[in-house]
């Protein structure tokens, strides 16, 4: 089965890398410690046969192995490797910032026996077992640490080394810092014999910019359960990297591609709607928490004459300045939603009462006067006396290369904003670059998007102010002492009314605050040859599950 990938993957390391792509690919190598139902959105087990046991105080989970999960290689999985991952992925030197935030509030991870492990939290709370589900990847303690580095050092002070590195002794230090060093080699994220899980597929090559091959774990341990998730109906996927959607459609239609959920809504209207495509290929559109957005960065470090987007008031403005109804129907063809808040519109827990923000330019701009913006000069666009120097109100608005609708967003944006003044670049970058200067906060504004999960969700690690550091998720740099305060109740309130509320006002402050202009949401988009096909679509990412895909027909190769 060959997959249509808009772009390379961040790289195979599950705990140092992201992308929602990234990581369907990864979910089908490694294990994790739980996961998230795809039908029911309840955790499941995976490595257990039950559920952990919860003490009384809800500050311990217990886990107990089973006694038949071997690693690809054949080596068996035991409490060891559950203790590394998790030292691993509490390492400050390690890459793996926005996973450490997820998983803050679990602090240490003991070995009982050889299949026994306790995780200790510092603060109980109800989404604990999600942020396992979502973010604990497996890794074998064999193949990642060699030099037994992660021995030197305890779970506890991993964790308070990310806190306070003075707090930390100085060998255990060392310790950390070697292996972060040698854990972050390209070596586990490219090379076949550094790349080994315990899931359903291994992963056998990557040549940069072009494909990625996996082929069927033949010691995979749950071969013949008979759930939907352990199937391994494809002997070999194949990831093909293909940068423009053009070129993509009509590799689908040549055979050289089985399969995508990348495609433009108007290629599905004005492509895939035809009888004599419907022959051949299948199309699925399956709603799922998947936004697009403008992110602003609030804060650009040691450049006050670039901190363009610091005032709410000009982040408000930006928001009435971008026509949302004409992006939604004239790049969307209507298929797409409006949106207030990230959370996922057909949750619960979703803020109704707050008003989708409209084009309007005389209240944008009356906005931007209040924050100190007007055409000094009578050009016809508006300026600014920042420390006695005049700055003209003009920024790059960067985007993802090779993707098409967020450079037509992008041109739209463009287009609303000069009327108001404001001058606009659009730039495409490599999705890796990108990516780079995102960590490094280095971007005045983007056009983005979040793949999530349909579960509860919260915003700690897109908004709290601990994520700005250490690159973290934050890449607006937003901070508000009140959002904090709320956004970390969340994590101990089990009363699910009380937390739901919590959530709406969270909403309420950072609708306020906009540091994100939010576009709408979006649609997964799915066509593949009808040579395959699957019983089951999911409302959560991907929306798929490549293995459960059968071939029903022979190819006319």
């Amino acid at each position: 089965m060959v997959v249509h990938a808009l772009s390379d993957l961040t790289g195979m390391n599950p705990i140092n890398t992201v992308g929602a792509q990234t990581t369907a690919v990864q979910e089908l190598v490694f294990d994790k410690l739980l996961a998230l139902d795809f039908e029911t959105y309840d955790i499941r087990p995976t490595v257990t046969d039950e559920l952990p046991e919860i003490s009384g105080d809800k500050l311990t989970y217990t886990f107990k192995l089973r006694n038949d999960i071997v690693f690809s290689d054949g080596t068996p999985m035991t409490a060891d490797d559950i203790v590394f991952s998790f030292k691993a992925t509490m390492n400050p030197f390690v890459d793996s910032a926005p996973v450490r935030a997820e998983l803050h509030n679990f602090i240490d991870c003991i070995k009982v026996d050889k299949l026994t492990v306790e995780l200790k939290l510092s603060d109980s709370g109800p989404k604990n077992l999600d942020k396992l589900a979502i973010n604990f990847f497996i890794l074998p303690k064999h193949i990642y640490d060699k030099g037994n580095l992660t021995d030197g050092y305890t779970s506890t002070q991993g964790v308070r080394a990310c806190e306070n590195r003075d707090a930390v002794d100085p060998i255990a230090l060392d310790k950390m810092k070697t292996f972060g060093i040698a854990f972050d080699n390209e070596k586990f994220q490219r090379t076949k014999e550094f790349v080994i899980g315990s899931g359903r597929y291994t992963f056998d090559g990557w040549n940069t910019g072009q494909m990625i091959r996996l082929v069927k774990n033949k010691n995979y341990w749950k071969a013949g359960s008979g759930h939907d998730f352990d199937q391994q109906n494809m002997d070999t996927i194949i990831l093909k990297t293909i940068n423009d959607l053009e070129t993509a459609f009509i590799a689908l239609k040549s055979g050289d591609i089985d399969f995508s959920d990348q495609f433009k809504a108007s290629q599905v209207a004005e492509k895939m709607n035809s009888d004599d495509f419907k022959k051949n290929f299948k199309v699925q559109t399956i709603p799922y928490p998947f936004y697009e957005y403008i992110g602003w960065n609030t804060r650009i470090k040691d450049q006050p004459n670039r901190n363009f987007f610091a005032d709410k008031r000009v982040r408000t403005a930006l928001s009435h300045l971008v026509d949302v109804d004409e992006i939604i129907s004239q790049i969307m063809y209507n298929t797409a939603i409006p949106i207030t808040s990230m959370v996922f519109y057909k949750r619960p827990e979703y803020a109704k009462n707050l008003e989708v923000i409209k084009y309007n330019e005389q209240k944008a701009q009356a906005l931007l006067y209040q924050a100190g913006w007007e055409d000094l000069d009578g050009d016809g666009f508006i300026e600014k006396e920042v420390n006695g120097v005049t700055v003209p109100f003009s920024f790059k608005l960067y985007y993802r290369q090779g993707q098409d609708v967020r450079k037509n967003i992008a041109l739209i944006v463009k287009k609303n904003l000069e009327k108001a003044g404001i001058r606009v670049e659009p730039i495409a970058l490599d999705w890796s670059v990108m990516l780079e200067k995102l960590k490094r906060k280095e971007l005045d504004a983007w056009i983005g998007a979040w793949v999530y999960d349909s579960n509860e969700q919260d915003f700690y690690q897109l908004f709290h102010s601990s994520q700005i550091e250490n690159e973290g998720f934050n890449w607006t740099c937003y901070s508000n002492p009140e959002a904090d305060r709320l956004m970390e109740k969340i994590y101990t309130e089990w009363d699910q009314d009380k937390r739901f509320d919590l959530h709406r006002k969270v909403q309420e402050i950072i609708y306020d605050d906009q540091p994100y202009t939010l576009l709408f949401a979006n649609m997964a988009r799915i066509a593949y040859n009808n040579r395959m096909d699957t019983k089951k679509f999911y409302g959560q990412r991907p929306c798929y599950d490549l293995p459960q895909f059968k071939v029903v027909k022979p190819s006319p190769n």
